[in-house]
């Protein structure tokens, strides 16, 4: 039976195959997270041709909970918070930060530039689809026999 992965035709010829070919599952969580990044970095992307800044308010700090800062600002009267683990600086409780927001949706904001954190979603995206590919790529490619040869217990390629 024939099975057809990434457009190459594999054809298993005995369980130590079919075995192998089991291992592919184990890339599917590292392409899930990288259409998860790719996903963002377009969302960050659309974000930053309309993003605005404004100042807020450093109030909390969660070093155990990836690091991560509360804060608050205000648009138009209206006062919004928000949460992120800062990429560059480290602000301390009280300080006067930039905050960038959506004008469409304020509660949408972030203490990175959305241009900045779109970047970096891609560049784990990208990273994480070229590891896949790697694995794939060693799954399939590398634990082959040549044509021919005989497998572990003696047999020849073409007696299974």
């Amino acid at each position: 039976m024939d099975v057809q992965i990434m457009g190459a035709r594999v054809t298993p010829t005995n369980k130590r195959d079919w075995g192998r070919l089991q291992y592919l599952a184990l890339v599917v969580p590292a392409l899930r997270g990288a259409i998860f990044s790719m996903t963002g970095a377009r969302v960050d992307r659309e974000l930053s041709l309309r993003e605005k800044a404004t100042f807020g308010t450093i109030l909390l700090h969660e070093p155990r909970n990836h690091n991560r800062y509360g804060y608050k600002f205000e648009v138009s009267g209206r006062e919004y918070s928000g949460w992120e683990s800062p990429l560059k600086d480290e602000p301390g409780i009280g300080s006067t930060v930039t905050v960038y927001h959506d004008p469409l949706n304020p509660s949408e904001s972030a203490l990175t530039d959305f241009s900045e954190r779109g970047q970096r979603e891609a560049a784990i995206a990208s990273a994480l689809f070229a590891l896949s590919a790697a694995a794939i790529a060693a799954i399939l490619f590398l634990g082959r026999r040549p044509a021919g040869s005989a497998d572990s217990a003696g047999h020849p390629a073409d007696a299974r």
